[in-house]
């Protein structure tokens, strides 16, 4: 079996460059899945999660979340607190 050095010599692409861009073709879930880990649970902005999880732009992150999640990173984000807060006017009734 041929290293990674091997195929990214035969790319042109250095280890870290081939690294990372094969983590982008992996596991862009887990990329999506811990974005709305920031943007609920931490309340980040859209442009600090794009920078935490090493997207090139905020447009770049918001169109693989939308294409992911079916909403933009905002809507989503309203849609979340809308619920909650949803859920907690029933729950104040009982």
């Amino acid at each position: 079996m041929k290293s990674l050095g091997h195929y990214c010599n035969l790319v042109i692409l250095n280890n870290t460059v081939m690294r990372i861009e094969l983590k982008n073709i992996i596991s862009p879930s887990k990329r999506i899945d811990r974005a709305i880990e920031l943007l609920i649970h931490y309340k980040l902005t859209l442009i600090e999660v794009a920078y935490q999880l090493n997207y090139g732009s905020v447009d770049e992150f918001e169109n693989q979340f939308r294409d992911w999640v079916g909403y933009s990173p905002e809507d989503f984000k309203q849609l979340i607190l809308w619920d909650s807060e949803k859920e907690s006017r029933a729950m104040a009734r009982l």
